[in-house]
């Protein structure tokens, strides 16, 4: 998640990042994932995205929907 949380705070069309699902209400446990949610300029979602998806792979497993980035918790 670190690297994740990296690039998407260095990406100027990113304007919020935040935490959602069990690991922010603090009722996670060992196979849950981490829904870490970005808030981006609406005209650059599509670059953004496409963007995303080329230098994720560096993040580990992940999984993207229109406004969601999914990560999966690595053992």
């Amino acid at each position: 998640m670190k690297k994740a949380l990296k690039d998407l705070s260095a990406d100027p069309d990113v304007l919020a990042i935040y935490l959602a699902g069990s690991l922010a209400k603090g009722n996670y446990d060992h196979y849950s994932d981490i829904d870490l949610h970005t808030i981006v300029i609406s005209e650059r979602k599509a670059d953004f995205l496409k963007g995303k998806r080329e230098i994720a792979n560096n993040w580990g497993m992940f999984h993207f929907t229109k406004t969601t980035i999914l990560l999966h918790r690595m053992s």
